[in-house]
C-alpha cells in the first residue's frame, strides 16, 4: 500500500462538490450519511475524525499527516502513512473526499 500513499502526497482533500454529509459521534465510531450517494458509512473513531478534518476545510496530504500524528495514538511515523494512505484510499473508493493535485489547487 506504500505506492498508493506516495499517489497522495502532494494533494489537496476536500468535501466533494454539493457535499452536505451528516456525521455522529458515538465514542469509538462515526457513522456518516452522504447526501449525494443517499448511503451511510460506519468508520473508526479515528477514520471519522479525518474525514471531517477534511469536511471542515481543504487540506493537504502532510498538514493530514500533522493532524494524525498530533491526534491519535500512533506508534511511528510510518504507521500514520500507512494508515493515513489506507483512510484516503477508502474515502475515494465510497466517494467521501475529492483529491487535487497540489500544483492544480495552487494555480
Amino acid at each position: 500500500m506504500t505506492s498508493n500513499v506516495s499517489d497522495f502526497s502532494n494533494h489537496l482533500f476536500s468535501a466533494p462538490d454539493n457535499a452536505h454529509f451528516l456525521f455522529k459521534n458515538w465514542g469509538e465510531e462515526y457513522v456518516v450519511y452522504n447526501n449525494l450517494s443517499g448511503e451511510t458509512h460506519l468508520l473508526q473513531q479515528e477514520t471519522g475524525e479525518l474525514l471531517s478534518f477534511i469536511h471542515k476545510r481543504p487540506m493537504h496530504y502532510q498538514d493530514l499527516l500533522s493532524k494524525l500524528s498530533s491526534s491519535f495514538e500512533v506508534v511511528t511515523p510510518e504507521d500514520a502513512e500507512n494508515y493515513l494512505g489506507h483512510s484516503l484510499k477508502l474515502f475515494h473508493e465510497l466517494s467521501l473526499i475529492k483529491s487535487t493535485p497540489a500544483s492544480d489547487s495552487q494555480a
